[in-house]
């Protein structure tokens, strides 16, 4: 199914439960995978199952950790796999240490300049509010 979709439409869809909740943002633990910081959102405390989307365009690549960032997500993986789609490159990065797969859109002239190529070792980062809830249980 994800290869019908143009990659403005790709979303990864994520399990997990809140660890912390506080005024303006959220901590959550991956069913299987990293933490994640999340925008707060009315009524979401702590124990909270949620199920979290981000679309693959709303992720970056980074081939090193960066420093001055304000993204609260910087999470290292490897590239899986690489492919063309509509409107650009799908770049799937396996999450270092975790059984995860992200899609991570990005244009044909970023995977030219990252040198990028199945294997390679890299940095997913996400700002807290590219995530929205699609469920609270």
């Amino acid at each position: 199914m994800a290869a019908a979709l143009p990659g403005d439409a790709y979303e990864n869809v994520l399990e997990g439960r809140v660890t912390r909740a506080g005024r303006d943002t959220a901590e959550v633990a991956l069913d299987g995978g990293p933490p994640l910081v999340i925008s707060a959102a009315p009524g979401l405390g702590e124990g909270a199952s949620v199920l979290l989307g981000i679309r693959a365009a709303e992720i970056m690549i980074a081939l090193t950790d960066a420093a001055g960032l304000s993204a609260r997500n910087v999470l290292p993986g490897r590239v899986r796999s690489l492919r063309e789609a509509e409107g650009g490159d799908m770049v799937r990065v396996s999450l270092d240490g975790h059984p995860i797969d992200l899609g991570v859109m990005i244009t044909e002239s970023a995977r030219a300049a990252l040198d990028l190529s199945e294997g390679k070792a890299v940095r997913l980062v996400a700002k807290a509010r590219s995530f929205h809830l699609l469920a609270v249980r």
